[in-house]
C-alpha cells in the first residue's frame, strides 16, 4: 500500500501549535518526537523519524462522516466501526485508502493517507482525531484510550 508523500506542515514546538491549532493537543501518553501544524489547523503528533514515522496522531475541530463506509471502502478495505470511551470510531485497514471526515464547518473534507498502514479515526468532543501506523485493531483501541 502506498501512502502519500509526508507533509505534515511545519514543524513547531507544542506551545505553537495548540496556539495555531485552538486546542489543547493530545498525545499518546508520552512525548512525541515531533510535532507539527498545517495552515488548516491539522496539527500531527509524530512519533519516530518525522521522515519515516512509526506512529502518526493527528487532530483537528471536525467529525467523522457517516457516508465514509459507503463511499471509500473497496473490496480490499476493511472498515469497522468502533467505540472509544463511548465516541464512535472507524478502524481502516487494507488497500490504499482516504479519509473522509467533516470539517469544523461541517464540510466534507478527505485526503489519502500519511503512512502505508491503519488508520483509526475517532471524535473526542469537537475533536476528530487520526491515528496511524502498522497496528493491530486491538492495538490501535489500546493506544486510544491511552490519548491525553
Amino acid at each position: 500500500m502506498q501512502a502519500q508523500r509526508i507533509d505534515f506542515g511545519e514543524r513547531v514546538d507544542r506551545k505553537e501549535a495548540e496556539r495555531r491549532a485552538g486546542f489543547r493537543l493530545l498525545d499518546l501518553g508520552s512525548e512525541p518526537d515531533a510535532i507539527f501544524v498545517r495552515p488548516d489547523g491539522l496539527a500531527s503528533v509524530v512519533y519516530g523519524d518525522p521522515a519515516r514515522p512509526r506512529l502518526v496522531l493527528s487532530q483537528a475541530r471536525g467529525a467523522i462522516y457517516d457516508g465514509f463506509i459507503k463511499k471509500t471502502g473497496s473490496r480490499d478495505t476493511t472498515i469497522r466501526t468502533v467505540s472509544i470511551d463511548g465516541e464512535p470510531g472507524l478502524f481502516v485497514d487494507g488497500a490504499e485508502h482516504f479519509v473522509m471526515f467533516l470539517d469544523e464547518h461541517g464540510e466534507i473534507s478527505d485526503e489519502l493517507t500519511y503512512l502505508a498502514g491503519t488508520v483509526l479515526l475517532w471524535n473526542r468532543g469537537p475533536l476528530l482525531l487520526r491515528l496511524e501506523g502498522d497496528l493491530t485493531r486491538a492495538k490501535a483501541l489500546e493506544l486510544a484510550e491511552s490519548v491525553e
